[in-house]
């Protein structure tokens, strides 16, 4: 991306696109400013608590932190897929609209080796090509939220590709046969091109595939048993939600189903869709100074409270709820990127259905170590249970409702092992889930 080049920021609300601001290269210094569009339009707000909705010139801090600045806070997931994308791009040995130095590419493969789809750490964020594949490679009809983006003075906005490349439910075989064939390093160019349109924009451990259900929703589809061993991460998923949907909490609507190769799968409708339009997103983190593991509850409620404003008494209560439920099953994907926000035109913004919510589960072979951790992990999660009663009230909970959802929850979790077995856990396996039930005698 060099100093001449300028990103131009849309949100896509009810099919429309707003210009919301431009992102550019002052020497080394990124910079952003908000549109005179977007301050003056009723529905703008602030994509980030270092963007506050101002005339002003927004610059990043650092050389390196420009990078995160200007294509990670604003394009938000770095993709699973990032190592599938570059193989893409070595494979066709294509470089798009000037975004990429060819030269820092050539370094990028050579510094890991890259000579297939090896997996590669995502998490690199002092490299800038992770970020610039991230803008210039997600497919713009499957990106998260409502964010689009043009690059200069092009008409058109950033991989704008056709959904006619994202399959249906019934074509899921297909789209796992793909991944296949990268892997065998047989794929052709629609392989590529399908690749591009189904599988960017999903980021986390598990593969994940963007397809339309029966009903023409898009969707997410999240596999099992494909190229790592992670059968029990989808299971523990799906025990999670349906301990969670037992307990009442908002979830996306989700089922389970299988390919016709008898492949189970978790489908997921995507709740910042609604057919084909838009609904605009903003995750916890962005609004957060502090990480969500170490921020105490005093700055958790007055993130919600500053974005949901009116509606902050509800959205406490039912963070206040799914943060208990969280504890109790030892959710070990309950991080800052979990948690968003979604945006409506007549209630403004409100907590997004939960999502990626899991159970802990143990790695220890020994039953002797699982025992041993397990009476040490109930009493760590008391002391968190019973701060959590005591500090209710800031989630504009009192006490004796707190006592009243927590006996809820106990009743709840009661039934976690028949819960589980139905899910497709063995009774071996029982001993090593982390649901702590025990922890919610208070």
């Amino acid at each position: 991306m060099g100093s001449n080049d300028k990103v131009l920021v849309y949100n896509n609300i009810d099919g429309i696109d707003h210009f919301t601001g431009t992102m550019s290269l002052i020497g080394d210094i990124a910079q952003f400013v908000y549109s005179e569009e977007w301050l003056n339009n009723p529905l703008a707000f602030a994509l980030h608590f270092e963007l506050p909705l101002d005339g002003d010139v927004h610059y990043s801090s650092s050389t390196f932190g420009n990078f995160q600045f200007v294509l990670y806070r604003l394009t938000k997931n770095l993709d699973f897929y990032n190592e599938y994308l570059l193989y893409y791009l070595s494979k066709k040995n294509y470089i798009e609209n000037s975004l990429f130095n060819f030269e820092d590419l050539l370094i990028w493969f050579r510094d890991r080796k890259f000579d297939g789809p090896k997996f590669i750490n995502i998490n690199d964020k002092v490299n800038i090509i992770p970020f610039l594949i991230n803008l210039s490679m997600q497919n713009d009809y499957t990106r998260c939220g409502s964010y689009r983006y043009k690059i200069n003075n092009d008409d058109n906005f950033v991989m704008n590709c056709s959904k006619n490349l994202i399959t249906s439910v019934n074509q899921i075989d297909d789209s796992i046969e793909i991944f296949d064939k990268i892997h065998k390093d047989d794929s052709t160019e629609l392989d590529l091109e399908c690749l591009l349109a189904f599988a960017s924009g999903l980021s986390g451990y598990q593969p994940k595939i963007n397809l339309f259900d029966e009903n023409n929703n898009l969707c997410i589809a999240k596999i099992s048993n494909l190229l790592l061993d992670n059968e029990n991460e989808l299971k523990r998923e799906i025990l999670a939600l349906n301990l969670a949907k037992k307990f009442n909490i908002e979830l996306q609507d989700f089922s389970v189903k299988q390919t016709q190769s008898n492949l189970k799968y978790l489908l997921l409708k995507r709740f910042d869709r609604q057919k084909e339009k838009r609904i605009p997103l903003i995750y916890f983190r962005d609004f957060a100074e502090k990480f969500y593991k170490y921020a105490d509850d005093t700055s958790i409620s007055q993130v919600i409270c500053n974005v949901t404003k009116s509606n902050k008494t509800k959205n406490l209560r039912e963070f206040y709820k799914r943060k208990l439920f969280r504890t109790a099953v030892n959710n070990t994907k309950d991080h800052l990127s979990n948690v968003a926000f979604l945006f409506d035109k007549e209630s403004g913004w409100n907590l997004s259905p939960e999502f990626d919510t899991t159970v802990g589960m143990y790695r220890y072979s020994s039953q002797e170590e699982i025992k041993n951790k397990y009476e040490y992990n109930v009493d760590m999660v008391k002391v968190k249970i019973r701060n959590l009663i005591e500090n209710s009230g800031i989630y504009s909970t009192s006490e004796r409702e707190a006592l009243e959802i927590l006996m809820n929850l106990k009743d709840v979790l009661s039934t976690w092992q028949k819960e589980a077995i139905n899910v497709g856990f063995s009774e071996q396996e029982l001993i090593k889930l982390q649901i702590y039930e025990q922890a919610l005698e208070i």
